[in-house]
């Protein structure tokens, strides 16, 4: 009876892992999926944004072309002075000449306008980076997600974001900072006290296997209420990226 008994146990411990197992994997598929999702939102965005710009210029191209064409100088230089650029103060757009950063970037500085967070972005020009498309993604979104989450929780207090990206060699480093209260740090930085924790407490283990898998390095540093994330990645295409 006594090794029966233990043999039932020790199935129903090794079928309540496996389930654990699954249900991790379910839940990090999900945050990836959603990452993915607000990516491919955004590109839609921006295409139906370039094909309205690129219709709006022939028709201004089109008009110069008529007015030079009939020697309507005067009415080429009134039809020039009426062209103005429609950009609000809040409308400006990032670029760094990567479409898919320029994409993250964008879409998670539209995110914390609207949760009145400062983004404070010092991004290189030209930046190279030879890595997955769905690593990065996945990388910079739940990096800056996860800040975004730290800082809503601070009180009566400016909430900011830093975000760096440069290259280094033949490497490509991303750094973020931002404040944190301190009671945060309870179990980790990155575990959530939302309703759906079980799948926001994964950020931290996309993060680091992507960078993993990806050859490179990451570290965490706590300092005065102040987090920060350095997170360093090869310029080289690896076989092994996203398999998380």
């Amino acid at each position: 009876m006594f090794f029966t008994a233990s043999y039932l146990i020790l199935c129903l411990f090794a079928k309540l892992c496996a389930y654990l197992q699954k249900e991790q994997i379910w839940a990090v598929n999900d945050i990836k999926y959603e990452s993915l999702k607000n990516q491919m939102d955004l590109q839609k965005k921006y295409v139906d944004e370039t094909r309205k710009v690129r219709h709006d210029i022939k028709k201004i191209i089109h008009t110069i072309s008529y007015f030079n064409s009939q020697k309507q100088y005067e009415s080429l230089t009134d039809f020039l002075s009426t062209i103005t650029i429609d950009k609000t103060p809040n409308s400006s757009t990032i670029f760094c000449g990567n479409q898919i950063i320029d994409a993250i970037l964008n879409l998670k500085s539209f995110e914390c306008e609207n949760k009145n967070i400062q983004l404070k972005l010092s991004i290189a020009p030209c930046i190279e980076c030879n890595i997955n498309s769905n690593d990065i993604i996945l990388i910079l979104s739940n990096l800056i997600d996860n800040a975004i989450e730290a800082v809503v929780k601070i009180p009566d207090e400016r909430k900011t974001v830093t975000l760096k990206m440069y290259n280094y060699g033949q490497n490509l480093v991303v750094y973020s900072e931002n404040k944190y209260i301190q009671n945060q740090r309870k179990r980790h930085f990155f575990d959530s006290d939302k309703k759906d924790s079980s799948v926001h407490g994964y950020g931290v283990k996309i993060i680091s296997d992507l960078v993993t898998n990806n050859n490179g390095n990451i570290s965490f540093d706590y300092d005065n209420n102040l987090f920060k994330a350095t997170i360093i990645l090869p310029n080289y295409s690896n076989d092994h990226s996203s398999n998380i």
